[in-house]
């Protein structure tokens, strides 16, 4: 592998050229040569990946952080949601068939200004429905008309498509 190594080195022109003319300077300015050679991998080894990794673990750290304090949040509410249910405060839904849930969801889509994609019964009881590029206010808005009414969501999926455009994708029960 030396060996191999020395024919590549002294078989190319450019490397046998620069090592001839670093042997034909001085000492000193050998010497010079070799510590800004050092010093040139320390720069590039420390701004290519020291600095990249070190802003990469602040980024982590403040990530962290972040997640324990909504952590610490979810924790603090979920005890003050238990103490709420707790003491009676429960909602209650209105049972409703699909169609009934049709007309609610036709109406409540009137007055927030939603316009529903797909309206589809998945059985006799339940309703899908889909929104696509709708803002988020008026979705807000047509959550609120739901809950004013006491319908029940058995799932929701809001897909976040541009600022204040979402995708909705609901089930009502």
């Amino acid at each position: 592998m030396k060996q191999w190594l020395l024919l590549q080195f002294q078989s190319s022109p450019t490397l046998m050229s620069l090592w001839i003319n670093f042997q034909g300077r001085t000492i000193r300015e050998q010497w010079l040569i070799i510590v800004a050679a050092v010093a040139l991998l320390f720069v590039v080894a420390y701004y290519g990946a020291w600095l990249p990794n070190q802003k990469q673990n602040d980024l982590a750290q403040s990530r962290l952080e972040d997640a324990l304090e909504n952590y610490q949040t979810i924790v603090k509410n979920a005890e003050k949601l238990t103490s709420l249910n707790s003491g009676g405060n429960t909602v209650s839904f209105t049972d409703r068939n699909a169609n009934q849930l049709r007309a609610l969801v036709n109406s409540a889509s009137k007055r927030a200004g939603l316009v529903a994609e797909r309206i589809s019964a998945e059985n006799s009881t339940r309703l899908q429905v889909w929104a696509s590029d709708a803002s988020f206010t008026v979705v807000s808005r047509w959550l609120r008309e739901l809950a004013r009414e006491r319908v029940r969501i058995d799932s929701l999926q809001i897909e976040s498509v541009s600022a204040g455009k979402v995708n909705l994708r609901v089930t009502l029960d």
